[in-house]
């Protein structure tokens, strides 16, 4: 019920559950979204959270509304052992995403945790800059980002190329790396990007190169085949080479628009800078 979600909440915030290991609350579809909340917010604000659990089960439960208050839970430095957690797709809607970006900044996710995929729909830009003010960039533990619906700017972009790269040595945490090391799938749907903004995202990949990207999805966006061009220019040598599928469907894409990118394409795999493995390109 609501009360033994809350109760639990309680209990956290004195630290009466601070030896927990594994927790299993999945199937309590009764439980309001509100409920779920506190208990997340009791685990982000409580002094020592739970310091010790390696299992979070909240599967068939209203908890999956309330992604910016998980991720939130997750960022605090107040789960550091988790190892796994259920459900691992985590939706953040609008009223979330300002939370999420501060989660991003702080940089205290769990380092044991993998395979999270994030969707986000709301203001796009702070996620961008948390990600560049961050000392350890995306956190390791998500591998899918859906950043699907809102405007992803030109300056959001340029503050990520230009920030440093993740792990400065008198920051205290033990998984570090290139600022998006962790990525495999990137969702960039309808995001408002345009010729200047894709060539900033060139920019980004060039500085903080993606290893194991192997999705790339830039559907509905406004740049042109000369925007892409320069995408390409920015890139460099292997920045994206384990991509195997882009997608680059465009409103106002024309059969010029396919065959100047295919010629762009061709010479991306001649350079060697994107592509090597691509198994699908959508026009």
């Amino acid at each position: 019920t609501d009360e033994t979600i809350r109760s639990l909440a309680a209990a956290v915030r004195v630290g009466a559950l601070a030896g927990l290991s594994s927790l299993d609350l999945s199937e309590n579809g009764d439980v309001g979204a509100a409920a779920w909340r506190d208990f997340m917010q009791a685990i982000a604000e409580s002094k020592g959270g739970l310091p010790r659990l390696r299992t979070l089960m909240l599967e068939n439960t209203h908890a999956e509304e309330e992604g910016g208050a998980l991720v939130t839970a997750l960022g605090s430095g107040n789960l550091p052992n988790l190892e796994s957690l259920l459900p691992y797709s985590l939706r953040v809607a609008r009223e979330g995403a300002r939370a999420f970006a501060e989660a991003l900044r702080t940089g205290k996710f769990p380092c044991h945790l993998q395979n999270l995929s994030v969707s986000v729909c709301g203001e796009l830009d702070p996620l961008v800059f948390a990600i560049a003010e961050s000392d350890v960039g995306l956190p390791s533990c998500i591998s899918s980002l859906k950043l699907r619906g809102g405007r992803l700017g030109v300056e959001a972009l340029a503050a990520l190329a230009a920030s440093r790269k993740a792990g400065r040595p008198e920051v205290h945490v033990t998984c570090v790396g290139e600022k998006l090391t962790a990525l495999k799938d990137l969702d960039l749907s309808s995001c408002e990007i345009d010729d200047q903004s894709l060539q900033r995202l060139g920019e980004v990949f060039a500085v903080h190169t993606c290893p194991d990207l192997r999705s790339l999805c830039l559907d509905g966006n406004k740049f042109t085949a000369e925007g892409f061009s320069a995408f390409v220019d920015a890139l460099k040598y292997e920045s994206l080479s384990r991509i195997h599928h882009l997608s680059l469907s465009q409103e106002n894409s024309d059969a010029s628009f396919t065959a100047a990118v295919k010629k762009i394409l061709q010479r991306a795999r001649n350079e060697r800078k994107l592509l090597r493995g691509l198994k699908s390109a959508i026009f």
